[in-house]
């Protein structure tokens, strides 16, 4: 009895063993757990890491200065060498590397990107050059220049008159001109004296008195007086004078192109020492 126990007992080992066995040699065909948590892991890394390439790579593309160029080529490179070492360290723990790896992106850097341009600013001179009555001096200006009449090629210019003479003062005697733009060397018979400006000047403000309401007529004839007063090259007391009267009567009318033009000049009267109403300018 004795010796079948025994023997029965040895059987359930032996059979034990080979249940054993078999159990472990089946397991061993399968990859252990720890090895397909770390595939995943490093597949999930790599997904995260291109994006941020990617990511990377358009605000390259997008940027402007080469100190943004450089500091973004800096972060990108940091980039691919984290993912190149989670990779190969992978590979040590693992003993190869888990087959859903995929390559890495080859990532091209931008030689040069465009530039984004400057938004333009509409300033106070852009209003004012789009408002009617700004338009309609504009198309008056054009008109008077395509029809500025030619001077006779025997009419004496003011500059023949200054190589003759140390002194060039034109010769006409008109208290009223039209002022068109120079498009030659102004000729004496059509360029009025100082004393004949002086005239013309006081004419201006007794016109302005009578009729506040014309400031084309005003700021024509004054334009043409500081256009004699310049090729003459007047700098008195009737220059700064004739400034004065143009840059009040542009500011009363707010003509802010005109009055700038006046105020500026009379800053270079000013510094040359010419007296005038400067505590108002």
């Amino acid at each position: 009895m004795k010796k079948e126990k025994k023997q029965q007992k040895k059987r359930k080992r032996e059979e034990k063993h080979s249940d054993d066995g078999n159990s472990s040699g089946s397991d061993s065909d399968q990859p252990p757990a720890s090895a397909s948590k770390a595939a995943k892991k490093l597949n999930k890394a790599q997904v995260k890491g291109k994006k941020k390439l990617m990511k990377l790579t358009k605000a390259m593309t997008a940027a402007a200065s080469p100190a943004e160029k450089a500091k973004l080529q800096r972060k990108l490179d940091k980039q691919l060498a984290k993912l190149a070492g989670a990779q190969s360290s992978s590979d040590d723990d693992d003993g190869e590397a888990p087959a859903a790896a995929a390559p890495l992106p080859t990532v091209r850097t931008p030689l040069s990107a465009p530039r984004p341009r400057a938004p333009v600013s509409v300033g106070a001179s852009a209003v004012l050059a789009n408002t009617p009555e700004e338009r309609a001096r504009r198309q008056d200006r054009l008109a008077r220049f395509q029809s500025t009449p030619e001077a006779p090629r025997d009419a004496t210019t003011l500059q023949q008159l200054r190589t003759r003479d140390s002194s060039a003062v034109g010769t006409s005697a008109a208290l009223e001109k039209e002022y068109l733009r120079l498009t030659a060397a102004p000729n004496a018979a059509t360029i009025r004296p100082p004393e004949v400006l002086a005239a013309s000047l006081k004419l201006v403000k007794q016109r302005w008195k009578e009729n506040p309401n014309d400031y084309k007529y005003a700021c024509e004839q004054l334009k043409a007086i500081r256009q004699d007063l310049t090729v003459q090259h007047v700098h008195d007391a009737l220059t700064v004078e004739v400034y004065e009267t143009h840059a009040r009567i542009a500011l009363e009318m707010e003509d802010y192109a005109e009055y700038n033009q006046c105020q500026t000049k009379l800053k270079v009267l000013y510094a040359e020492g010419l007296r005038g109403r400067e505590e108002e300018f």
